[in-house]
């Protein structure tokens, strides 16, 4: 049997992708290992969201041709459509393949030997190109599923490459994401992280029309499904709509990732981004006034050009001052073919690297903060995803606290927690409740 690994970067659609062909290799007669194990096939998933993801794509990509010398070694994803040539012209790699024709790298294998010449397919993604979710993912060593519910985007902002790489935005029909769904019930996932590039345009392009509210009812319908936790969402598209259906059905987890990128309304200007910071307020408070147990997260760009010592004061105060659990800190990182990339005010390394050390220190403070609100309170719904050496599990709770807790527990069953410590090495606590269906709040 032929053996393929996987190794993927950026986001949770890359991963959900990455697992779409995982279960194509497989249905093929596939052995699925793990990356660094010997195989046939590697297969790499890339990223072009940021230099440095750019460059940890071509780090990996250098050491799977030293590692798997006779490998057939095949580059895919969103850094393959933006600059295909860099791999193609890469000695040892085989195949290069761009965003929408990596679903398709069953049919072009059959044209690959190691010692043929490299073939490049990166299709153009005209406005008519399809959503491509063929089949239901293969997740290995895996507690929650993610599923794949729209891809692209419509959105111009002035720093994304991402329109370039994946294309307008095309949305999964219901009945196909609900049949995924309940396959991958029936594989004993019990949590599924819905994906994509910009889940809150969900079905917006669909005839007829739907949105994402009206999918979730769907997929609340699924026997068996036990938890169901969005990904990022922009903050003009949760509505009061969404907000009390969270509130209503205790299945969607009590989690919302809505992106911030600036707290300074001139700089939301220049990304131009869709809404500005009262919006954004309003949605955060909205939030937590119906659902107190709730965990917000955001994304932060510093140093986008022209972010001025004020404006930075600005974004750090905003986050200091509202109920946010968590910060994912980037520092701006000029995309090619980009609007930014040419912007004037471009900022030195030293004062992003002096702003993002600030934000991180933010983020401790906040996650700490948050955390620690549930020391000795309310009972905490953990999905166990491994157990450690030293009579210890690790596992996720419903608002996304990544909980330690004494002993070792059945991988994939949710337990009920009580939270007894928060240190900045951990959250601690002990299992109150063991069962494989709890149905708490």
């Amino acid at each position: 049997m032929k053996r393929v690994s996987f190794y993927t970067l950026g986001c949770k659609l890359n991963q959900a992708e990455s697992a779409t062909i995982a279960a194509s290799f497989r249905q093929h007669g596939y052995e699925i290992v793990d990356f660094g194990q010997r195989a046939d096939i590697c297969f790499v998933n890339t990223c072009s969201v940021t230099e440095r993801a750019e460059q940890k794509s071509r780090q990996i990509v250098r050491r799977v041709i030293q590692t798997m010398p006779r490998a057939i070694v095949v580059v895919a994803g969103c850094y393959c459509q933006l600059h295909p040539e860099v791999f193609s012209q890469t000695p040892g790699v085989n195949l290069v393949l761009g965003t929408v024709n990596k679903f398709d790298v069953l049919n072009y294998l059959t044209e690959i030997t190691k010692d043929s010449t490299p073939l490049q397919l990166v299709n153009e993604l005209p406005d008519s190109t399809p959503f491509c979710n063929p089949e239901v993912g293969y997740f290995t060593n895996h507690t929650r599923a993610f599923l794949k519910i729209q891809e692209g985007c419509d959105m111009s902002c002035s720093y994304c490459s991402v329109p370039l790489s994946r294309g307008r935005s095309r949305s999964g029909l219901p009945e196909q994401l609900v049949r995924h769904a309940q396959k991958l019930v029936e594989q004993s996932f019990k949590e599924i992280v819905l994906t994509g590039v910009h889940i809150g345009a969900y079905g917006h392009d669909l005839h007829p029309r739907t949105n994402l509210v009206q999918l979730l009812k769907k997929l609340l319908a699924v026997p068996g499904l036990e938890r169901i936790r969005l990904s990022s969402i922009d903050p003009n598209e949760i509505s009061q709509e969404l907000i009390e259906l969270v509130v209503r059905e205790n299945r969607i987890c009590p989690h919302f990732h809505i992106p911030l990128q600036s707290g300074d309304d001139e700089i939301l200007q220049r990304m131009n981004r869709s809404y500005r910071v009262a919006r954004f307020r309003q949605v955060v408070n909205q939030i937590t006034q119906r659902i107190p147990e709730v965990n917000i997260g955001t994304d932060v760009i510093v140093g986008f050009p022209g972010e001025t010592d004020r404006h930075f004061e600005n974004t750090y105060r905003l986050l200091e001052e509202l109920p946010i659990g968590y910060l994912h800190v980037f520092s701006f990182s000029p995309r090619p073919g980009t609007p930014a990339a040419s912007f004037t005010g471009q900022i030195d390394q030293s004062t992003k690297k002096k702003r993002s050390q600030e934000l991180h220190r933010l983020n401790t403070q906040k996650k700490l903060a948050f955390a620690s609100k549930f020391i000795g309170g309310s009972l905490q719904q953990v999905l166990v995803e491994r157990n450690h050496s030293g009579n210890m599990a690790e596992g996720l709770s419903k608002n996304y606290l990544r909980v330690f807790i004494d002993g070792n527990y059945e991988f994939n069953q949710i337990v009920l927690v009580q939270i007894l410590q928060v240190g900045t090495d951990g959250i601690y606590g002990k299992v109150v409740k063991e069962n494989s269906r709890v149905n708490a709040d």
